[in-house]
């Protein structure tokens, strides 16, 4: 659960719920962190831990929080 991917209910203008098989078109009209959690981060998992698509480049654990400002975003771990 994740409140920019959902579950999220969507209804027709009569309030009628969608339901599978359904067609819907989507706009976004805006996306954007909330107000005060202007940050985020990227993890990658130990190779000997699962790893991933990354492991050959980056074979142990890493991290990097990411402070969002406008369009842009700054990592102080990322040289």
């Amino acid at each position: 659960v994740h409140y920019l991917s959902g579950p999220c209910r969507v209804i027709d203008v009569d309030g009628i719920p969608a339901k599978p098989g359904d067609i819907l078109a989507v706009e976004i009209c805006d996306l954007g962190p909330l107000s005060g959690d202007e940050w985020g981060y990227t993890g990658t998992f130990d190779r000997e831990n699962g790893g991933g698509f990354l492991t050959d480049h980056f074979p142990c654990a890493t991290k990097a929080i990411w402070y969002f400002e406008g369009i842009y975003a700054r990592s102080p771990h990322i040289p």
